[in-house]
């Protein structure tokens, strides 16, 4: 053994090495040290019921909610980690609305499907250095084939679009 896997394992039996001398009979010591793998045993057992989150559906059913009422082939914006994290799952993992398209506002993960639209609107609009237009006018040429709805009211950049009330979602409508 290298000299670092026996000073490790001195370490492992400092409580032995220490009780050893303290009690006459082995049995004591043993029991003992039981007591140190009981107790942690004890309280996964107490704590455990507290702690399960197996059972829990919050998250499900807020991703249900935001694709159930789209309509079919929309294009749906979400924003914040909640809203983008249990959506994705219910769609990716879960196989829920695949006609649905989820781009995640921000910036940080959108997809393929958004960065192609995004490039096609701003080779067309050159001279817009105006995120906010670039993004709307995305979604804007994004929505002459699809309905777009976004999970979070933004500023509109143009007077001729405004957001609709959709259930949890907003429709993007001009």
């Amino acid at each position: 053994k290298s000299s670092c896997c026996v000073h490790r394992s001195q370490h492992g039996f400092f409580l032995k090495n220490f009780l050893t001398p303290l009690f006459t009979k082995k049995e004591y010591v043993t029991l003992i040290l039981s007591v140190f793998f009981i107790i942690p045993l004890l309280l996964f057992r107490h704590n455990f019921p507290k702690t399960d989150l197996s059972k829990t559906t919050i998250g499900n059913n807020l991703g249900e909610n935001y694709l159930k009422i789209l309509p079919q082939n929309a294009v749906l914006f979400l924003s914040g980690d909640t809203a983008v994290f249990n959506t994705w799952y219910l769609h990716y993992v879960l196989g829920e609305r695949g006609d649905v398209q989820i781009v995640q506002l921000g910036g940080f993960a959108n997809d393929v499907f958004f960065r192609r639209e995004r490039v096609a609107y701003m080779e067309k609009n050159r001279d817009e250095k105006d995120s906010m237009k670039i993004l709307f006018g995305s979604m804007l040429e994004i929505n002459k084939k699809r309905p777009v709805f976004l999970s979070s009211p933004l500023d509109l950049p143009f007077e001729n679009v405004v957001l609709i009330p959709y259930g949890l979602v907003l429709e993007l409508v001009f």
